[in-house]
């Protein structure tokens, strides 16, 4: 899988899955970057056909997009497209770590529907 994430990659997050779900996800998913603010933002896609219904996923404070792979994979199953993205400065995204503020997030928002 290409990497495309502010450099901050590492496989640290596949000892919160089990290996059948890291292999699912890695199956199943692609990364690219959007920049957002001027800051390099890491999105994961869960991709089917270009019409098939979508869902956006973003996470909350004090994560990251990929702990949420468990809630993502289900609707990648099920049919859906999905779109997930780390905030800036959390996870695989630029910028100071933990310092996104109101603001940036929604810009970030606005950036990936765009």
């Amino acid at each position: 899988m290409a990497r495309h994430d502010a450099g901050l990659a590492t496989d640290y997050w596949k000892r919160y899955f089990t290996p059948e779900e890291v292999s699912e996800i890695v199956a199943s998913s692609t990364t690219t970057t959007l920049v957002s603010g001027g800051l390099p933002i890491h999105v994961r896609l869960y991709e089917h056909a270009r019409d098939a219904p979508t869902v956006l996923m973003s996470h909350g404070l004090i994560t990251y997009g990929l702990a949420l792979a468990r809630l993502q994979l289900p609707f990648y199953r099920a049919g859906y497209n999905v779109v997930q993205w780390d905030m800036p400065g959390w996870g695989q995204s630029g910028g100071p770590r933990g310092g996104c503020t109101i603001d940036q997030a929604t810009d970030t928002w606005r950036d990936v529907l765009d």
